[in-house]
């Protein structure tokens, strides 16, 4: 919840968008590794090969790319902006879950992913409809965003199958 204003903080620090998420990925990373060696010691660093070949799925597109896509639209749009489009992760996870995973759609998630869009788009537009004034590009980022936030949820359910969800939270950011 705190991402928002130490982007700001730091970019008006004159750091770059890698620069940010490298110092925040070094201190989860640390952060998780400690924890990992006091509440399950060496054992909470195993983990199988495919185990990790997600991990570094999941922190490549997952972390990376999407965190970069945050701190740019956060950038280009301003924090309230870009919080509220990455909002929309929702209806991409709902569509990529229909189709990778067969999860049902029913009347329910199409009324639950219409409110959402609709306090999106009013919170965005304050209710014109029109998105004048804003940067295409941030608005594009953002929703890049989004959607690689929904991949995410979805890599990180089949690695958290059979795996210690905080080992996969390690490894991720680790890659």
């Amino acid at each position: 919840g705190l991402i928002g204003f130490f982007t700001t903080t730091l970019g008006n620090m004159g750091l770059t968008s890698f620069q940010i998420n490298f110092q925040r990925f070094l201190v989860t990373i640390i952060s998780i590794g400690i924890y990992l060696l006091i509440t399950r010691g060496k054992d909470g660093f195993k983990i199988d090969l495919k185990g990790f070949a997600l991990c570094a799925f999941l922190g490549i597109l997952g972390d990376v790319i999407m965190a970069y896509c945050y701190v740019e639209a956060i950038a280009s749009l301003g924090m309230g902006i870009a919080v509220v489009i990455l909002y929309t992760a929702p209806v991409f996870s709902t569509i990529l879950a229909r189709i990778f995973l067969g999860t049902p759609f029913n009347r329910f998630k199409a009324i639950a992913l219409v409110l959402n869009l609709l306090g999106c788009f009013l919170a965005v537009t304050g209710g014109k409809a029109s998105l004048g004034g804003l940067p295409t590009y941030g608005i594009a980022i953002g929703f890049l965003c989004s959607f690689f936030f929904a991949v995410n949820i979805m890599v990180s359910q089949l690695a958290t199958d059979e795996r210690d969800p905080i080992t996969i939270c390690f490894y991720t950011f680790l890659v």
